[in-house]
């Protein structure tokens, strides 16, 4: 069942009411994870909580920060060894998300959740923890690793930075692990490589093959089904990459109008 940390400040009647639940494999219903909660998501978040099912007999720790019973915030990672990223990161945890709700930003909730996954790291014998961020994504934001001592240690093109905070100073240091250089033998056209991780992929394959339609080129959907596939994809994001005629045009759910753009920015690119 769910664990929960509670605590308040001392003296201050006016204090949060904070809380931090750590998901398991029995009350995925119980408590709502925290991406696609909309009914417009509602296969995507279905498919996200299947997902998450087998992920935690990976080690995957999914936790829920709560304030005065509203869930502001959640922290996602797992052994590195079976991270869905592009890195190679055996003995590191390895978080895969972490994300603050605008509104709750500034309050400390972040700090809180990041020292509890730094904890419990060393508890259980890690040489230290590594993240993948990215300016131009979703991705966690580097700016609060950098804040509590991590220290970049590897990039990938086009916004790709691997940080990490390791207490085992002769561990080796975690690596992006390049699959990005096998990018160019993809076939031509769309090529577009999804996960269940993310929610907001569901909805992008569609996408993808309208776009194909219109363009009137080839496309091909390649499912993300473990670890390790993640961590060979062309991108370095692991569970989601678009890639036009070998080139990546997108890692990140997208419109059709976005994509289109982006294509034809490649192409007046090459033509230059």
């Amino acid at each position: 069942m769910a664990q929960a940390e509670l605590s308040m400040h001392e003296g201050d009647r006016d204090a949060d009411r904070i809380e931090i639940v750590t998901l398991d494999a029995s009350d995925i219903g119980q408590f709502r994870h925290f991406c696609g909660r909309s009914p417009k998501y509602a296969q995507a978040y279905e498919n996200k909580s299947s997902w998450l099912q087998a992920r935690f007999a990976e080690g995957m720790r999914y936790k829920l920060l709560r304030a005065n019973g509203h869930t502001v915030a959640f922290l996602e990672y797992l052994p590195g060894e079976c991270a869905w990223r592009g890195v190679a990161a055996e003995g590191y945890l390895f978080i895969h998300c972490f994300w603050v709700l605008g509104k709750n930003k500034g309050r400390g909730y972040g700090t809180r959740l990041l020292n509890d996954c730094l904890k419990g790291a060393q508890e259980h014998g890690f040489a230290g923890v590594a993240v993948l961020t990215s300016f131009e994504h979703w991705l966690p934001n580097k700016r609060i690793f950098v804040k509590h001592g991590f220290e970049q240690v590897d990039a990938a093109p086009p916004a790709f930075e691997l940080f990490v905070k390791r207490w085992d100073p002769i561990a080796p240091l975690p690596k992006l692990t390049r699959g990005w250089q096998d990018a160019a033998t993809l076939l031509n056209g769309l090529t577009m490589f999804a996960s269940d991780q993310c929610p907001y992929i569901f909805f992008t394959g569609r996408t993808v093959r309208a776009v194909a339609d219109q363009l009137n080129v080839p496309v091909a959907i390649v499912r993300v089904e473990t670890p390790r596939q993640a961590q060979q994809s062309p991108c370095p994001y692991g569970v989601m990459g678009i890639f036009y005629d070998g080139q990546m045009v997108s890692y990140r759910p997208t419109g059709a109008e976005e994509l289109i753009k982006s294509i034809q920015r490649l192409e007046s690119h090459h033509g230059e």
